[in-house]
């Protein structure tokens, strides 16, 4: 269904002024919005700049600071290569030659290599000394090569993908042969025609055990991962729909499909979902805007969940199952929920966030068995997709947008302890050397037991802090509650005409 055209032709003429004596994009939106009360996407207004021909004017490339910081972010930051910059500085308007830009880099002294034996040196132990440090911690564990470059490159760390794989593999010959023996799987066909086509959603429940909730959404297309929460409150509808509304507030445009299992916790999305689609295309029924299926059948949120945890979480797993078989943790204990919270919810949101960068831009090789699947890097696809490959966001009504995120905004998101027993734990936690919100960046004890002693010890005073009586009483957060103040009739009375799809794919070796 296509999407209403927003007529800016009576503001051509000050869009172009603006763009081309250096506003941004994102401040000629605000004051089309402030003046006009226009709300347009970075897209759209990319797109009409184009069509028009307008172009930024042709400054000194050398003189360009805003080019300057723009090549910067996404060489070291997103860790693009050469021609994937190129093609993105060309379409944000820059006038920029791959001559150009290899001067400018060579000028900025951002080398992709160095030739010089000491600098070069110098750069193989900084390598080494992280390579020791994120092996200690387990944050590699699961990394390919590609991803293990990829995530070097983002660090800002210039060195040959064989040679700095060659040095994980004497350093941590155990992980590389762990990982081998994981890709030993079948995976099928999955055809999605472009980004926000479908985002597929689910919930990963390995830690739910442990009072540790993790929800997420992928692009179908591009694998990019659109959210990820490390929480209390995976579960809950008005978490989840919190969680998407707070996504689309920073994309600003929704999926033309979400795709979830038939779990309780997304009835409030699906609804989210249908009336913002409603909201421009009134005939449009939930069918043709949300899709069930078994969360098996759930492919590409499930294959990235696998990633995720032979990559991370199955440390914390056989961890947290290893504290618990020893007597050292109950989900039916205060001060060990507690102690377990203000330990490895910082650390793991970190770590899975770290986990979500380093994917999002490492490169998906082309396989010559599975020509179904898009060669190339998530971030590319979902946001700079190939010419010829339709995004398929859609955009929606901003006044319904904000009353349905105003019944969810009074629940924090990122509370997983009451502000008081938060501020006593943290204090704890100085004493013990062990800041929850700058953790360590080695294990502390092992890989396999990250942290175990901190644990213990904090739990300890935990422990005695409760049986002294003494306030502030330390208490655990509550799970979202509540719901909308509209009665959601489209996925509860009808959730069963709600059509139920199961992917099929070829069983590929």
């Amino acid at each position: 269904m296509p999407r209403p055209i927003i007529n800016l032709e009576p503001y051509r003429d000050q869009i172009s002024n603006l763009y081309q004596t250096g506003s941004s994009i994102s401040s000629i939106i605000e004051i089309l919005a402030n003046q006009y009360n226009l709300e347009i996407s970075e897209r759209t207004l990319r797109a009409r700049l184009s069509g028009w021909g307008v172009k930024k004017q042709n400054r000194t490339a050398m003189k360009d600071l805003v080019l300057h910081a723009r090549i910067k972010v996404l060489m070291y930051q997103v860790g693009l290569n050469e021609v994937e910059i190129i093609d993105i500085l060309q379409r944000e308007g820059f006038q920029i030659s791959p001559r150009t830009y290899k001067y400018v880099r060579h000028k900025l002294g951002l080398l992709q290599h160095t030739t010089n034996p000491i600098l070069e040196q110098q750069q193989v132990e900084k390598v080494l000394e992280k390579l020791r440090t994120e092996i200690s911690n387990g944050q590699l564990e699961g990394y390919g090569r590609r991803m293990l470059y990829h995530h070097f490159r983002s660090n800002g760390f210039q060195i040959a993908r064989d040679r700095l794989y060659s040095m994980y593999q004497e350093l941590a010959p155990e992980a590389v042969r762990r990982r081998l023996h994981d890709l030993q799987r079948y995976r099928g066909a999955y055809i999605v025609p472009g980004p926000n086509f479908i985002w597929s959603i689910d919930g990963y429940l390995k830690l739910a055990p442990y009072g540790i909730e993790i929800y997420g959404a992928i692009d179908a297309y591009s694998r990019y991962i659109i959210w990820v929460y490390v929480g209390i409150s995976a579960r809950t509808a008005v978490s989840v729909l919190r969680q998407f509304l707070d996504t689309l507030e920073i994309t600003q445009q929704q999926p033309h499909f979400v795709r979830s299992d038939r779990g309780t916790e997304t009835i409030l999305l699906a609804e989210a979902q249908h009336r913002l689609q409603q909201s421009l295309h009134p005939e449009i029924t939930i069918q043709e805007c949300y899709l069930y299926g078994t969360s098996t059948a759930n492919q590409r949120i499930e294959a990235w969940w696998l990633q995720l945890t032979r990559g991370l979480l199955f440390r914390y797993q056989a961890y947290f199952q290893g504290l618990s078989a020893e007597g050292n943790y109950s989900n039916g204990n205060l001060s060990d929920q507690i102690a377990l919270y203000a330990v490895y919810m910082p650390l793991l949101r970190i770590q899975i966030n770290s986990f979500v960068r380093t994917w999002n831009i490492h490169t998906i090789r082309k396989q010559n068995n599975r020509p179904h699947l898009i060669p190339g890097k998530p971030y590319m696809l979902y946001n700079f997709p190939p010419h010829g490959v339709q995004n398929h966001g859609l955009f929606f009504d901003r006044d319904l947008f904000q009353t349905l995120q105003s019944d969810v905004q009074e629940w924090d998101i990122n509370e997983y302890l009451p502000l008081e027993t938060y501020n006593w734990t943290c204090t704890q936690l100085l004493e013990l050397g062990f800041n929850p919100k700058d953790p360590p960046k080695d294990a502390g004890d092992h890989a396999f037991i990250p942290f175990r002693t901190i644990y213990l010890q904090l739990r300890s005073r935990i422990q005695a802090y409760i049986q002294q009586g003494t306030q502030p009483y330390l208490t655990l957060s509550q799970p979202s509650t509540g719901a909308f103040d509209w009665v959601p009739q489209s996925c509860t009375a009808r959730e069963g005409e709600i059509q139920e799809v199961e992917v099929e794919y070829d069983r590929e070796e």
